[in-house]
């Protein structure tokens, strides 16, 4: 499978709209990148004229391995795309902090750029759905995010969600991960955790990433909800200031 074990974003969207709404994220990712921002530009020293970004852009599209991100319609699933991270996105940043990034921008403009973007869930590996699978991944991603000899009292969560994949009991799946952190010096907490296991198992694929602030910072990464929390403590930090 082409795209088992590469990092990406899973991104859901209405159905029927998988395309529009991969054009958003490339969007988003193009505006959000560190080195989009002319701080960052001008700190490398690789400041280029509109000409030269023009020629660059023209030869990225006419070879494909030089495409920093491609999508891919997941298959057996309405509604959700995977935008695979190349070697040229890698060497930027990883799908949990473009994610990150993507939803920084979301609070600080507290504006929704996307009509068509439900949530975005970032991918860091993935295996084949199987019990054994699961468990060798679980136990990589254990040493990888949570090694025997650090993090004490750090708490983490399993977040497991399936689409078109019943063969497996949801505990089964969450105890794989769960039972691969040592506890102690980790500690399980299923609200507001330090770090959440994001586990995703569509048709016959399971895919895993590690990110902190998931529910509580970034609403799962919903960026509709997202802007809609900001609007709501804007609006109660007003009344505050009138009833003061």
């Amino acid at each position: 499978d082409q795209i088992r074990c590469c990092p990406g974003l899973l991104i859901t969207s209405y159905p029927g709209k998988e395309r529009h709404c991969a054009r958003e994220v490339l969007s988003l990712l193009d505006e959000c990148k560190p080195s989009s921002s002319p701080e960052s530009i001008k700190a490398s020293g690789t400041e280029k004229s509109i000409s030269e970004r023009l020629k660059s852009e023209l030869e990225e599209l006419r070879d494909p391995r030089k495409k920093a991100y491609r999508y891919h319609m997941m298959k057996g699933v309405n509604g959700v795309i995977f935008l695979e991270f190349t070697e040229e996105a890698r060497g930027v940043w990883t799908p949990a902090e473009a994610a990150a990034a993507i939803a920084d921008d979301a609070v600080r403009t507290r504006k929704c750029k996307s009509k068509w973007i439900g949530r975005m869930i970032p991918v860091e590996t993935s295996c084949f759905a199987s019990l054994d699978d699961i468990g060798k991944l679980a136990e990589s991603v254990a040493e990888k995010h949570f090694p025997k000899d650090k993090g004490e009292g750090l708490t983490f969560a399993v977040e497991y969600e399936s689409r078109s994949c019943k063969q497996f009991n949801r505990m089964d799946v969450i105890d794989k991960f769960a039972h691969a952190v040592s506890q102690p010096p980790y500690v399980v907490k299923l609200r507001g955790a330090d770090r959440s296991i994001l586990v995703q198992l569509i048709t016959n694929k399971c895919f895993v990433s590690v990110v902190p602030g998931y529910k509580e910072k970034y609403c799962k990464f919903n960026l509709q909800r997202l802007v809609e929390r900001e609007e709501e403590q804007g609006e109660d930090d007003e009344a505050k200031k009138d009833d003061e």
